[in-house]
């Protein structure tokens, strides 16, 4: 339950955190989308007023060179001053001059020198009132004069969005009233999904021109500035899920191996518990019975107390063997060890252990192969391998043991293993599940120890099974390079 808390903690965390991740980079394109639609409509009207002067400088040039009465040039200029030095508020009409909106002072401006006005159209500017009152006066007089020219406005506008990746792929339209007048189109414009990203009207002589633009929606254009961001994000949630999943992970783990340490306690409890009762049981007879006893009932009872005791000495010997492997200072006496003797002398001792038929095989052993290890640690291998093939074998079983050089198999008729479970076999406290049987004793110890001292010799131990069919391993030794 504890770890199972932790794991709803951590998924909870980790939940949280992308969720966080993602409505942050939610509000960064909602802020940037605001953004680059502002700057698209003041990018429009600052077109929209380079267009008229530019309009502006052509119908001066013109008339300069055409023949106009004087009245006529005086009137027209007349117009176009009043147009632009008019401000507007309310009802109320005062004269100003337009040099006491143009220039003003920049407060980032180091040399203090002043600095032109930016002709946009943001609300929170000071001007923008007044800029569009004079817009609109321009229109008044030079709408009058001539056609705005939508090729212009789309130039001057198809540069300014150049910055944002929008050059050539935009459309513009001219339109009076409710029908467009004419229309230019980019080199790269397509119809596919454009949208109206802007618009500009203004009313000239009871009619209503304007500027409409079109192109891709802007999201994909904010999600294309933001794909470094977009991009940087996505590596950190991914390596957030891999810390937090190595985190799962490595809690699964300590749970099965707190839960294997506690199956290691109940069967090293079990397996201690047993020798101990038996041989106080007898130690009880013989002080209480003694007397009454014959001397071949003492004897007898002599001898299952020192049998049970050696047991006890055995599981002991096991477990600081298991403790001693770990350490570092554990000595190995490395040599080419003979391996027929140590095998000849395990297999008389398990003859006379086994509480079942035995019969065992040995091939090899007139060439009298040797392995390159400790002879002693060499003997405590092996012995491991064939006290599990007495065990997990049925009423009667054949152990064939194979002998070359630098290499010892260990082969058995027994219950075998499951393929899903031999990756697990070598680890410590793991015992292959038997449901709820406990005829089989043992602590889970037996294989971690062989694994373990075979990777210390520098030979490694493999393992090959099936269930029905019997279990062989190989012990692979390294050679000796001195």
């Amino acid at each position: 339950m504890r770890w199972r808390s932790i794991l709803i903690a951590i998924a909870i965390a980790l939940l949280a955190v992308t969720g966080l991740q993602c409505f942050w980079l939610f509000r960064q394109y909602s802020t940037q989308h605001t953004r680059l639609r502002q700057q698209l409509d003041d990018a429009i009207a600052e077109c929209d007023y380079g267009e008229l002067l530019i309009r502006g400088r052509r119908i001066y040039h013109k008339q300069m060179t055409a023949e106009y009465t004087f009245g006529e040039q005086d009137k027209q200029r007349e117009q176009l001053w009043r147009a632009i030095h008019t401000e507007r508020k309310g009802d109320f009409v005062k004269k100003t001059t337009i040099e006491k909106y143009k220039l003003v002072k920049s407060d980032s401006a180091k040399d203090g020198k002043n600095k032109t006005l930016p002709l946009d159209t943001a609300k929170s500017h000071p001007f923008a009132s007044i800029i569009k009152e004079m817009r609109r006066g321009l229109h008044q007089v030079m709408d009058t004069a001539a056609v705005p020219e939508a090729a212009t406005f789309y130039n001057l506008l198809d540069t300014k969005m150049a910055t944002y990746g929008l050059d050539g792929k935009m459309c513009v339209e001219l339109w009076k009233d409710n029908r467009m007048i004419t229309h230019i189109d980019g080199i790269d414009y397509s119809h596919n999904h454009a949208v109206e990203i802007g618009r500009l009207q203004w009313d000239v002589d009871d009619h209503t021109l304007g500027y409409r633009v079109f192109c891709v929606p802007l999201g994909g254009i904010v999600l294309s500035n933001m794909a470094g961001v977009i991009g940087m994000s996505a590596v950190v949630i991914l390596l957030l899920l891999m810390v937090f999943w190595m985190l799962g992970r490595t809690i699964r783990e300590l749970q099965t191996v707190d839960e294997m340490k506690s199956d290691f306690v109940n069967n090293m409890t079990h397996e201690l518990k047993t020798p101990i009762s038996v041989a106080y049981a007898a130690n009880d007879a013989l002080l209480h019975f003694g007397q009454s006893l014959s001397k071949e009932k003492q004897t007898e009872y002599l001898k299952i107390a020192l049998q049970q005791l050696k047991k006890l000495g055995q599981l002991v010997e096991q477990i600081l063997q298991m403790t001693m492997e770990r350490r570092a200072t554990l000595q190995l006496d490395m040599e080419q060890v003979d391996a027929v003797p140590i095998i000849g002398k395990l297999i008389e001792e398990y003859r006379l252990k086994a509480d079942k038929p035995v019969t065992f095989r040995v091939v090899g052993a007139d060439k009298h192969p040797t392995v390159y290890a400790d002879a002693a640690q060499l003997q405590h291998v092996v012995s491991n391998l064939l006290d599990n093939a007495l065990k997990y074998s049925g009423a009667t079983v054949t152990i064939s043991i194979g002998l070359q050089a630098g290499k010892i198999t260990v082969a058995d008729n027994g219950i075998g293993i499951a393929k899903e479970k031999q990756n697990y076999i070598f680890d410590k406290f793991y015992r292959v599940p038997q449901g709820n049987l406990h005829d089989v004793k043992g602590y889970g110890l037996g294989l971690y120890y062989v694994r373990n001292i075979m990777e210390r010799m520098g030979g490694e131990v493999s393992v090959r099974s099936a269930v029905g069919r019997g279990t062989k391993f190989t012990l692979l030794f390294s050679q000796n390079n001195q």
